[in-house]
């Protein structure tokens, strides 16, 4: 570590430009020091610093995993319920505590250059809660049509409400080019069903928690 010379450091009174140029001095004599994942070039047009990122990985709620054809999603709640993919829990782990193979989603290339793997959920009329008696009412699913879960948590011809965990992007030789994460935490719920006279739709809200 370099000591930093004391004529560098400015007293009431003294002039500043003699400090200033010694402070050019200084930096000038020692450098850049490249650190851990750092790489230094020098030229005669100057010097180029670049780093490399390093990102570890973070296993979050809903974190959507594709492999060849299908996806997997890391266990998530919604009011603290776990969601079903074809009647088994996404948590791998029955409703007797029994552990179980962790369940997958067939995908397949997007209609419109993209795809959704989406929350579904279906609330009982009059209710606002998650009832899990039947696991079809609360599920994630693959929509290969973009525009049919792109409504913001409306509805769709079975009155559920959709919410993308995942965005699929794909090319036109229906590869995937990308996976876009959208939910990185549990999920909170709640139904507001509106009155049949008012004609407002009713919605499903959801948020972070």
């Amino acid at each position: 570590m370099s000591t930093i010379p004391r004529d560098i450091v400015a007293k009431k009174g003294q002039k500043i430009l003699p400090r200033w140029k010694a402070l050019l001095r200084f930096i000038k004599s020692t450098g850049v020091i490249a650190g851990k994942g750092v790489k230094i070039s020098r030229g005669p047009n100057g010097t180029t610093v670049s780093a490399d990122h390093f990102q570890k990985p973070w296993s979050h709620p809903f974190k959507v995993t594709v492999s060849g054809g299908s996806a997997t999603i890391r266990m998530g709640t919604v009011n603290g319920l776990v969601p079903h993919i074809d009647g088994v829990n996404i948590s791998g782990f029955d409703d007797d505590f029994k552990q179980v193979n962790v369940p997958s989603i067939p995908i397949e290339p997007g209609e419109e250059g993209e795809s959704h793997i989406a929350l579904v959920l279906n609330v009982p009329d009059g209710s606002s809660a998650i009832i899990l008696d039947d696991p079809a009412t609360f599920t994630i699913e693959h929509f290969p049509w973009a525009s049919d879960v792109t409504g913001g948590g409306g509805e769709d011809y079975r009155g559920a409400g959709k919410y993308p965990l995942a965005v699929l992007l794909w090319g036109d030789d229906g590869k995937l080019i990308k996976k876009h994460q959208v939910v990185h935490f549990n999920l909170g719920h709640r139904f507001l069903q509106s009155e049949a006279a008012s004609g407002r739709p009713s919605r499903h809200l959801f948020w972070a928690v």
